[in-house]
């Protein structure tokens, strides 16, 4: 019921319609003028065994297994709050980024995320978080006195050349707008479509009705046939007296002789 009733003050105020969506596409167009596209550069570092856990064959990608765990510590130490100031700091940014380990595969590779509002930006952040990581594995293993020949190192296999554009944000926030826009304007045609309702029956409530007003009385009675002459006599008889009498239908035109009397004999 509620939705056929905005349907008909729709159709009422139809020429509001136009105006609320120009409002709203306005209001969308403002809101994404504020926020710009992000750029986002990624990049992959495995985890590389010490040559003294290499063999004979000397190939460390014959010894990644086990490096699991020592992902989920380098993750987390990028991570933390202290760390993620000194790599903007580094940067000359205050723009975030992610380090985690990379669940696609088995292998120990850390997937490190940067995202700026510029590539430029994206790719600077990008960079001071792979010279941050080398250096942080590399303190972790110094606190535990491990000596160098035998710590983990590092290398990157894999960057994006160009950062890519994210505009998840900037449609997030045009459908926040638009949406408030259109909620916005649709109340206020039904707000406006009341008002103009209620004045039009408070407006037709005062106007005077132009049909003539019923007779309270009793009805006139009605005049007896045959005492109305036509128009020029004076009653009902005519001004030159009362009218011939009848004459029978069918019956003798002439009139009866009426015997005079004779001379008188003396």
């Amino acid at each position: 019921m509620f939705v056929r009733d905005v349907f008909k003050a729709l159709l009422r105020r139809w020429y509001l319609v136009p105006l609320v969506l120009a409002m709203t596409a306005g209001g969308v167009a403002a809101a994404l003028s504020q926020v710009g596209p992000t750029y986002r550069a990624t990049a992959s570092v495995v985890l590389v065994p010490p040559e003294t856990t290499l063999g004979v064959t000397g190939n460390p990608y014959l010894f990644l297994g086990g490096l699991e765990q020592s992902v989920d510590v380098l993750s987390r130490t990028l991570s933390a709050q202290e760390v993620r100031e000194q790599v903007r700091d580094a940067a000359g940014t205050d723009r975030d980024y992610e380090v985690v380990g990379d669940v696609a595969t088995s292998a120990p590779i850390v997937l490190a995320t940067a995202e700026g509002g510029s590539a430029a930006e994206a790719d600077r952040l990008l960079d001071a978080v792979l010279d941050a990581v080398p250096e942080v594995l590399a303190n972790l293993q110094d606190d535990l006195g491990v000596e160098p020949d035998a710590q983990i190192a590092t290398q990157v296999i894999a960057r994006t050349d160009d950062p890519e554009v994210v505009q998840k944000t900037r449609l997030r926030l045009a459908v926040l707008a638009a949406g408030a826009g259109g909620v916005l304007g649709l109340l206020a045609v039904l707000v406006l479509d009341g008002l103009l309702l209620r004045h039009r029956l408070h407006r037709d409530a005062r106007r005077p009705s132009s049909a003539p007003p019923e007779r309270l009385g009793p009805p006139e009675p009605a005049e007896p046939p045959g005492l109305a002459g036509p128009p020029g006599l004076a009653g009902p008889d005519g001004p030159d007296g009362p009218d011939e009498p009848d004459r029978p239908v069918g019956g003798s035109t002439d009139r009866v002789p009426i015997p005079l009397p004779g001379p008188r004999k003396s």
